[in-house]
């Protein structure tokens, strides 16, 4: 059984992959969910303190494919429009999310069904 912290790990890269779950994930929100995937990956579950639990959870594979998307998203995050209506329409959002899509596929990580506990989606 995978370990609940891993599993919202992967539902938080579904996310980022998906326009269709981002979408509903908006329409559920009270906030505008930029802020909300921004604080997500690089506050709540990649940030230095934060890699320290997860980062165990992760084979060798992972943490080289989960690092580079890290290192992808940080270094288009300055090109992205601050709101979720701009950003989905964004060619940098784009890319982040198909980063986030190959990140999936390579790991076998698209077809795992998560169980969100952080949101609607």
């Amino acid at each position: 059984m995978m370990k609940p912290l891993k599993e919202n790990f992967i539902h938080l890269i579904q996310l980022l992959a998906s326009l269709e779950k981002q979408d509903r994930y908006q329409a559920e929100v009270d906030v505008d969910i930029y802020d909300e995937f921004i604080c997500m990956w690089f506050d709540d579950f990649y940030s230095n303190e934060a890699r320290e639990h997860i980062r165990p959870l992760l084979s060798s594979k992972e943490r080289k494919y989960v690092d580079d998307f890290h290192e992808f998203f940080q270094t288009h995050e300055s090109k992205l429009p601050t709101s979720y209506a701009e950003l989905r329409e964004s060619p940098a959002w784009k890319q982040v999310r198909e980063k986030a899509d190959e990140t999936l596929r390579v790991l076998n990580w698209n077809t795992i069904k998560t169980k969100s506990n952080f949101g609607a989606v």
